[in-house]
């Protein structure tokens, strides 16, 4: 390879967490802040996005940084959205669309929502608002176009994505909230420069399912939702110890007697964090799916208390001791998991540089678990992960996958070694501070 996988993984995260620190600073003036409480939040914001950026590998920075920039455009609840914004936003919502699928029905839902509020608190025509919504959803089917026919050809059917159908797996019954990596064995790699069969999730044979298809489906869905809720909840006690009072500050000053634009301030910010989660509520909620929701909490308290000062005409040093705690609340949990996790990857990183490099490249792998530091090591050494074995494999089933597939070496990270389920291999390396067992497989 012409780079270290590593580094560079690290700074194109970096110059997502850059970007989505530039849309999130946008959104401070919204927010009525004083001057320390804009420095407490624009640090809280840097903190947040780095360390997201030096934790994560995953494109969600730049989907919500995406979904911030959708958010920015539609703000202003008492304005009219100007004309060129009705060109910018299927922009926005296509982009949303093309890093996840999801991004289709929760741009448009967002921009539904919006025009929805305005015409029902202001009393705006519903049929020209309703215009406007199809005007931006035909507009963003439009640039999608391209990008589902590419994907029709791919697949052999008509799609903007297929990241749908795999979270629905995920969910499924049968799967015990297992993505399929884990659970459905050695499959085929979707290309030949692949390094494993999450570059495109299809080789998974995933099964949408809906919950009519039964009774028992039906209440699982019930149960993931109420799943997803308790997870929510817990993400967003997570941000700070005062998450759920700001909460309930926000929809007291929804109902309350007060300045207009304050109200419409804390409506916005619960508008667009509901908006953000409601799909996921139906799949599966994950941390970094809504963590933008923790930049709206913040700043919500801050200007929750910017008010609370001049209501109460508090002393300026009242204000700043409750405005810098509400901030080191806030800062506490990013900063902790950045210390903690700073140099993530950086253990197998190594691991993959004392396998010998003759013993790797160009092999088909396989593992009996662990897949993701299996798949990371692939990456670094040039072979290709064909998957996890499932703990409930027999032999058989083991040496049937391993010869169709002509799989080369097999990864051991556990006690219980291949040399036990029959079948013929001969240890090549082992690594005694990883624990890693590499076997090659004998062909008859």
């Amino acid at each position: 390879m012409g780079f270290n996988p590593l580094f560079f993984t690290k700074f194109i995260t970096l110059l997502t967490g850059l970007f989505y620190f530039k849309v999130c600073s946008r959104l401070l003036p919204k927010f009525n802040l004083s001057k320390d409480q804009y420095l407490l939040g624009e640090t809280g914001l840097l903190i947040f996005s780095l360390s997201a950026a030096l934790t994560l590998n995953t494109p969600d920075l730049l989907f919500l940084g995406l979904f911030l920039l959708l958010v920015l455009q539609l703000w202003d609840l008492q304005a009219e959205i100007p004309r060129k914004n009705l060109w910018v936003i299927p922009l926005i919502v296509a982009s949303l669309a093309m890093v996840k699928a999801y991004g289709l029905y929760m741009g448009l839902f967002t921009v539904f929502v919006q025009f929805l509020v305005r015409s029902l608190v202001f009393k705006k025509s519903i049929v020209s608002i309703l215009k406007r919504f199809a005007f931006i959803s035909l507009g963003t089917l439009l640039l999608l176009l391209p990008w589902g026919l590419t994907l029709k050809s791919k697949y052999g059917f008509f799609t903007f994505g297929y990241s749908a159908s795999y979270s629905r797996e995920v969910i499924r019954p049968e799967s015990f909230g297992e993505h399929p990596m884990f659970h459905k064995g050695i499959v085929s790699l979707p290309h030949e420069q692949a390094v494993s069969g999450f570059e495109d999730p299809i080789v998974y044979d995933s099964k949408n399912w809906s919950p009519f298809e039964s009774q028992k489906l039906f209440f699982h869905q019930i149960k993931v939702i109420g799943v997803n809720l308790y997870k929510l909840f817990n993400d967003i006690q997570f941000y700070s110890m005062f998450s759920i009072v700001i909460l309930i500050f926000a929809f007291r000053r929804i109902f309350a007697k007060g300045a207009i634009d304050q109200k419409m301030l804390s409506l916005q910010t619960i508008l667009f964090s509901m908006t953000l989660v409601s799909g996921y509520m139906l799949i599966l909620v994950v941390s970094r799916y809504v963590m933008v929701t923790q930049v709206f909490l913040f700043l919500l308290g801050l200007s929750l208390l910017a008010t609370e000062a001049k209501a109460r005409n508090w002393t300026s040093s009242k204000g700043h001791f409750l405005s810098l705690l509400l901030a080191l609340s806030f800062y506490w949990n990013p900063v902790g998991r950045l210390v903690k996790n700073w140099n993530m990857g950086f253990a197998t990183f190594q691991l993959a540089h004392r396998i010998p490099e003759d013993v790797l490249v160009d092999q088909k792998v396989s593992s009996n678990r662990d897949w993701r530091r299996t798949t990371f090591i692939c990456l670094i050494r040039r072979c290709r992960n064909y998957g996890q074995v499932p703990e409930e494999s027999e032999s058989y089933r083991l040496k049937e996958a391993l010869d169709r597939f002509k799989i080369d070496l097999f990864f051991e990270w556990s006690p219980v070694g291949p040399e036990n389920q029959g079948i013929e291999m001969e240890q090549v390396y082992v690594d005694d501070e990883s624990g890693l067992k590499i076997y090659r497989i004998a062909r008859n």
